[in-house]
């Protein structure tokens, strides 16, 4: 492992902890549940780790964890419980050991750190149509959430689309804790996430994520409730952590033939500004 994964690693087995200790469903989720099952450990090129829980066990670690971590604490909790502005719906636990600055807009800015992300699944309906539905309501609402909180340049705007984007960073920047609809559109979007959660649906899945392109890759983060009633532990470096039964009928879903190596191209990671110990 290198000096970040080190330290995502060493928040993962507190968390674990902590879970275990609240008996609090946990399992490890996207490419690290990948890393578990096909490296036993960390994606070589990986910088993050993510691990999931169903909505109900969510909202209970979200509670938890917002009182159990403070200002006497190597880590520090973003969530929305403790920040209303921030635009992700899922949460993090981040260190206040090995500092890392994410390339994010300056109405996110907040602790910084390594981090495991935690992410909250929710039910959706059986019925495609309507879970199509579903989709595309709470996508509805992210998309116009991103455009008042996580607007940024990258190196390739040019031109007039530098000169739009400049500027909308800078009105969010500035308006955006005075911004009536913010609040408005983080309620409809929760509404619609938990609109499932008293009906026995045969999946969760991850309405979470804020950058999905289109239906099919929400799709793919379909899991079997069933799958994770009774979970399995798998080594991931030096400990054994939870998965999903039938991990392969999840990854071969979200990755296809997951246990082909990407291209190099293709081999991505988060955008980092700076690293300090």
């Amino acid at each position: 492992m290198n000096e970040l994964q080190r330290e995502d690693y060493n928040i993962l087995v507190w968390v674990k902890a902590f879970c275990e200790r609240e008996k609090i469903n946990y399992f490890l989720y996207a490419g690290t549940l990948l890393g578990a099952i096909r490296h036993q450990g960390f994606i070589p090129w990986d910088d993050d780790v993510d691990i999931a829980m169903e909505r109900e066990d969510f909202e209970r670690f979200d509670t938890l964890m917002a009182k159990e971590l403070d200002h006497n604490s190597p880590y520090r909790y973003q969530s929305r419980i403790k920040d209303k502005y921030l635009a992700i719906e899922y949460s993090k636990v981040r260190s206040d050991v090995l500092k890392i600055k994410e390339t994010v807009s300056k109405t996110q800015k907040g602790y910084e750190g390594a981090w495991v992300d935690i992410f909250p699944m929710d039910r959706v309906p059986d019925d495609e149509t309507l879970r199509r539905e579903q989709f595309e309501q709470v996508n509805k609402y992210t998309r116009l959430l991103r455009i008042f909180l996580l607007v940024q340049e990258t190196e390739n705007d040019k031109g007039v689309k530098l000169i739009v984007k400049k500027t909308m960073q800078f009105l969010n920047e500035k308006l955006y804790k005075i911004n009536v609809f913010i609040p408005i559109l983080m309620k409809k979007r929760y509404k619609a996430m938990t609109k499932y959660k008293d009906v026995d649906t045969t999946y969760i899945g991850d309405l979470s994520y804020l950058y999905f392109e289109n239906y099919d890759q929400f799709n793919a983060t379909l899991i079997d409730r069933k799958y994770i009633e009774n979970p399995v532990e798998v080594l991931f470096e030096d400990e054994m952590f939870k998965v999903p039964t039938y991990s392969d009928a999840v990854l071969t879903r979200a990755f296809g033939d997951y246990m082909t190596l990407p291209k190099e191209e293709d081999r991505k990671i988060h955008r980092i500004e700076t690293l300090e110990s």
